[in-house]
């Protein structure tokens, strides 16, 4: 799960005030930054590993689910698959999971860190945090039609009033001054 992790925090994008995009993001307008995916079954396996090593409640989807005689969940063939099956609770939870390992990273990183993120090192110690969101119907509809992201799947939701436990999410990024 480390190498996982380091790998999302290789992925950047520059074009703006915040030239260096969150980890797993692309810009979308003004500082707000949208995930290239949704979010995935690797991605949700690290969230529920963390909490369990810090002996947090962590959500699990329905691992009941078997897709072509696999588990859904457990069988790593699913892995880069979009997380479903979850709880809206989980996924709020999720959300606030990535924000404190991202903003936590922002605070606690040093040159002695073996990570090279060029976001981490530009955005240390600078008062800079990062809020993390569900991505509104609006912004992917804005992210699909300015090529921003390409797989903005129907079966998305955007909020509470529209979450249905099979459809997919991801996230929107927004730097914010402490």
């Amino acid at each position: 799960m480390k190498i996982l992790f380091l790998v999302i925090l290789s992925i950047f994008q520059t074009n703006n005030a915040f030239d260096i995009a969150p980890p797993g993001t692309v810009l979308l307008a003004n500082d707000v930054y949208i995930d290239k995916n949704v979010v995935s079954v690797i991605a949700w396996k690290e969230y529920v590993q963390s909490k369990e090593r810090n002996s947090e409640l962590a959500f699990y989807p329905d691992t009941s689910i078997i897709l072509k005689g696999k588990n859904y969940y457990n069988s790593n063939e699913y892995n880069n698959s979009p997380i479903k099956h979850i709880s809206f609770e989980a996924v709020e939870d999720y959300i606030k999971w990535r924000e404190s390992i991202i903003n936590n990273i922002l605070e606690n990183y040093s040159k002695k860190t073996t990570c090279k993120s060029k976001f981490y090192k530009k955005y240390y110690k600078k008062n800079i945090r990062v809020k993390y969101k569900i991505a509104t119907k609006e912004e992917l509809k804005h992210a699909k039609n300015n090529g921003i992201i390409e797989d903005v799947a129907i079966q998305e939701f955007h909020s509470k009033e529209d979450f249905i436990e099979e459809h997919s999410f991801r996230c929107v990024a927004k730097f914010i001054y402490k």
